[in-house]
């Protein structure tokens, strides 16, 4: 990925893939860490066979 980092991260919904920019890693295997974003910057895909769902927005839990 280069100057990106991919982190898994494990949550109630089930693991969630958060792209990081920068080529030093911002937290540690096991850290509990807070995420947040942002909808009009979020890409869903289908797990299997791991395909982009256009148009797919999403939103926190209610």
């Amino acid at each position: 990925m280069g100057r990106e980092i991919l982190y898994v991260v494990e949550t109630e919904m089930g693991a969630v893939r958060v792209l990081e920019q920068g080529s030093s890693a911002g937290h540690s295997a096991g850290e509990q860490v807070k995420i947040g974003f942002l909808p009009g910057n979020s890409l869903v895909f289908e797990t299997e066979p791991q395909k982009l769902i256009a148009g797919a927005h999403v939103r926190a839990p209610v």
